[in-house]
């Protein structure tokens, strides 16, 4: 008699590479997903330091006279460190407790550069350090001596 050979069924060695390529698939898509939630993150940070950047320009424009902004040069008091650089102090506080003297070149800071004259031309440098990458941002802006 003749024997039958029927294999019904898959064997072992296709169930263990059906696993490695879920295996394969599934880390190369949780890589794609770090790497979203990381850019993610640098976005979130980049726009929150742009909208303080926007905020300091605007309470410079608004709210403070051509003498603050000549104050704050001769006294030296020309960076903003990472820790000012928040949306709700920037309000509360006056311009001139904003800057410092001194910073953190290993953070992010903002560096006011003016040009004298009777028309200030201010020039905020944003330095940014987000992930050891130094990104600088530059906002140029003027603010006259009127009466």
């Amino acid at each position: 008699m003749r024997k039958l050979n029927k294999t019904s069924g898959i064997s072992l060695i296709e169930v263990i590479c059906s696993i490695s390529i879920m295996c394969i698939l599934g880390a190369y898509i949780l890589t794609l997903q770090l790497n979203n939630i990381r850019l993610s993150n640098q976005n979130k940070d980049r726009i929150r330091y742009l909208f303080a950047l926007e905020a300091i320009k605007e309470e410079i424009v608004n709210n403070s006279t051509y003498s603050d902004v000549m104050n704050l040069i001769n006294n030296n008091k020309k960076y903003i460190n990472k820790e000012q650089l928040k949306l709700d102090m920037i309000k509360s506080k006056n311009i001139t407790q904003i800057f410092n003297a001194n910073i953190n070149e290993n953070d992010t800071y903002i560096v006011l550069n003016v040009i004298p004259g009777e028309v200030l031309k201010i020039n905020l440098e944003l330095h940014l350090n987000l992930k050891s990458k130094e990104e600088i941002i530059n906002c140029t802006f003027y603010k006259g001596n009127y009466l």
